[in-house]
Protein backbone atom coordinates (compact mmCIF):
# COMPACT_ATOMS: atom_id res chain seq x y z
CA UNK A 1 0.00 0.00 0.00
CA UNK A 2 2.55 2.38 0.58
CA UNK A 3 4.23 2.02 -2.66
CA UNK A 4 1.07 3.06 -4.46
CA UNK A 5 1.31 6.15 -2.07
CA UNK A 6 4.41 6.74 -3.17
CA UNK A 7 3.77 6.39 -6.55
CA UNK A 8 0.84 8.78 -6.78
CA UNK A 9 2.28 11.15 -5.10
CA UNK A 10 5.27 11.35 -7.52
CA UNK A 11 2.64 10.97 -10.16
CA UNK A 12 0.99 14.18 -8.59
CA UNK A 13 4.38 16.21 -8.46
CA UNK A 14 5.36 15.45 -11.95
CA UNK A 15 1.89 16.23 -13.09
CA UNK A 16 2.52 19.64 -11.16
CA UNK A 17 5.73 20.34 -12.75
CA UNK A 18 4.44 19.57 -16.40
CA UNK A 19 1.45 21.57 -15.49
CA UNK A 20 3.51 25.46 -14.13
CA UNK A 21 6.47 23.99 -17.07
CA UNK A 22 3.11 24.51 -19.57
CA UNK A 23 1.79 27.52 -17.89
CA UNK A 24 5.39 29.30 -17.88
CA UNK A 25 5.95 28.29 -21.64
CA UNK A 26 2.76 29.70 -22.62
CA UNK A 27 3.37 33.02 -20.96
CA UNK A 28 7.32 33.06 -22.72
CA UNK A 29 5.69 32.14 -26.01
CA UNK A 30 3.01 35.26 -25.29
CA UNK A 31 5.38 37.56 -23.75
CA UNK A 32 7.65 36.90 -27.10
CA UNK A 33 4.62 37.18 -29.33
CA UNK A 34 3.46 40.77 -27.71
CA UNK A 35 7.02 42.09 -27.80
CA UNK A 36 7.34 41.20 -31.50
CA UNK A 37 4.30 42.74 -32.23
CA UNK A 38 4.62 45.89 -30.84
CA UNK A 39 8.27 46.01 -32.10
CA UNK A 40 6.92 45.92 -35.81
CA UNK A 41 4.28 48.46 -35.27
CA UNK A 42 6.59 51.13 -33.79
CA UNK A 43 9.30 50.51 -35.80
CA UNK A 44 11.75 50.81 -33.28
CA UNK A 45 14.65 48.57 -32.66
CA UNK A 46 14.07 46.61 -29.76
CA UNK A 47 11.15 45.60 -27.85
CA UNK A 48 10.40 43.84 -25.06
CA UNK A 49 7.67 42.79 -22.96
CA UNK A 50 6.64 41.07 -19.47
CA UNK A 51 3.53 39.77 -18.18
CA UNK A 52 2.69 39.08 -14.58
CA UNK A 53 -0.32 36.40 -13.96
CA UNK A 54 -0.27 33.54 -12.51
CA UNK A 55 -1.39 30.81 -13.31
CA UNK A 56 -1.36 32.70 -16.90
CA UNK A 57 -3.20 29.94 -19.27
CA UNK A 58 -6.13 30.00 -16.15
CA UNK A 59 -6.26 34.14 -16.00
CA UNK A 60 -5.73 34.01 -19.90
CA UNK A 61 -7.94 31.49 -20.78
CA UNK A 62 -10.31 31.48 -18.30
CA UNK A 63 -10.95 34.58 -16.34
CA UNK A 64 -10.03 36.47 -20.13
CA UNK A 65 -8.00 39.11 -17.86
CA UNK A 66 -4.14 39.42 -17.00
CA UNK A 67 -2.60 40.88 -13.61
CA UNK A 68 0.27 42.89 -14.93
CA UNK A 69 1.38 44.02 -18.82
CA UNK A 70 4.84 45.76 -18.65
CA UNK A 71 5.97 46.53 -22.36
CA UNK A 72 9.22 48.45 -22.96
CA UNK A 73 9.57 49.93 -26.63
CA UNK A 74 13.50 51.17 -27.36
CA UNK A 75 14.86 53.79 -29.83
CA UNK A 76 11.07 54.42 -30.83
CA UNK A 77 10.85 56.86 -34.29
CA UNK A 78 8.59 59.62 -33.44
CA UNK A 79 8.78 62.22 -36.10
CA UNK A 80 12.19 63.82 -36.36
CA UNK A 81 13.12 62.25 -32.95
CA UNK A 82 13.78 59.25 -31.61
CA UNK A 83 12.84 58.40 -28.08
CA UNK A 84 14.99 56.03 -26.29
CA UNK A 85 12.37 54.49 -24.56
CA UNK A 86 8.61 53.99 -24.10
CA UNK A 87 7.36 51.95 -21.63
CA UNK A 88 3.66 51.11 -20.80
CA UNK A 89 3.06 49.29 -17.70
CA UNK A 90 -0.76 48.77 -16.98
CA UNK A 91 -2.43 47.10 -14.69
CA UNK A 92 -5.78 44.67 -14.76
CA UNK A 93 -5.72 44.00 -18.15
CA UNK A 94 -9.23 42.17 -19.73
CA UNK A 95 -10.04 40.99 -23.24
CA UNK A 96 -12.67 39.28 -25.30
CA UNK A 97 -11.94 35.20 -24.86
CA UNK A 98 -13.83 34.58 -27.73
CA UNK A 99 -11.76 36.88 -30.21
CA UNK A 100 -8.62 35.29 -28.60
CA UNK A 101 -9.89 31.28 -29.45
CA UNK A 102 -11.66 32.12 -32.83
CA UNK A 103 -9.51 35.29 -34.55
CA UNK A 104 -6.35 34.70 -32.41
CA UNK A 105 -5.76 38.15 -32.09
CA UNK A 106 -6.70 39.99 -28.37
CA UNK A 107 -9.26 42.81 -28.45
CA UNK A 108 -8.89 44.70 -24.90
CA UNK A 109 -12.31 45.69 -23.19
CA UNK A 110 -10.62 46.90 -20.00
CA UNK A 111 -7.47 48.13 -18.16
CA UNK A 112 -8.01 49.47 -14.69
CA UNK A 113 -4.49 51.56 -14.78
CA UNK A 114 -1.49 52.15 -16.77
CA UNK A 115 1.36 54.18 -16.48
CA UNK A 116 3.13 55.64 -19.88
CA UNK A 117 6.89 56.18 -18.77
CA UNK A 118 8.82 58.04 -22.61
CA UNK A 119 12.71 58.76 -22.01
CA UNK A 120 14.70 60.81 -24.54
CA UNK A 121 17.83 62.17 -24.53
CA UNK A 122 17.57 65.96 -22.91
CA UNK A 123 20.32 67.54 -24.75
CA UNK A 124 18.46 66.72 -28.17
CA UNK A 125 15.36 67.63 -26.89
CA UNK A 126 16.69 71.43 -24.99
CA UNK A 127 17.74 71.99 -29.52
CA UNK A 128 14.36 71.10 -30.52
CA UNK A 129 12.74 73.53 -27.87
CA UNK A 130 15.22 75.69 -28.25
CA UNK A 131 15.00 76.74 -31.77
CA UNK A 132 11.39 76.41 -32.52
CA UNK A 133 10.47 78.51 -28.85
CA UNK A 134 13.59 80.55 -28.15
CA UNK A 135 13.15 78.44 -24.95
CA UNK A 136 15.91 77.04 -22.18
CA UNK A 137 15.17 73.78 -21.40
CA UNK A 138 17.47 72.31 -18.05
CA UNK A 139 17.29 69.54 -15.68
CA UNK A 140 18.10 71.26 -11.82
CA UNK A 141 19.00 68.91 -9.30
CA UNK A 142 16.87 66.66 -7.92
CA UNK A 143 16.02 65.74 -12.06
CA UNK A 144 13.42 69.00 -11.99
CA UNK A 145 13.00 69.83 -15.63
CA UNK A 146 13.03 74.13 -16.20
CA UNK A 147 11.46 75.61 -19.08
CA UNK A 148 12.51 79.30 -19.22
CA UNK A 149 11.48 81.84 -21.83
CA UNK A 150 13.34 85.46 -21.99
CA UNK A 151 14.59 84.61 -18.65
CA UNK A 152 11.37 83.78 -17.07
CA UNK A 153 10.23 80.17 -15.68
CA UNK A 154 7.28 79.11 -17.64
CA UNK A 155 7.68 75.48 -16.61
CA UNK A 156 9.13 73.29 -13.42
CA UNK A 157 8.39 69.41 -12.73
Amino acid sequence: MGQVIRRLIVAIVVLAVVLVGLDLAAQAVTEKALADHVKSSTHATGASASIDSFPFLWDAGVESQVQNVTVVDRNVPAGPRTLDAVKVAAHGVKFDRKVLFNAHSVHLTSISSATVTVTTHLSGLEQSLASALGAQVSVQPGDELVVQLAGRTVFSY
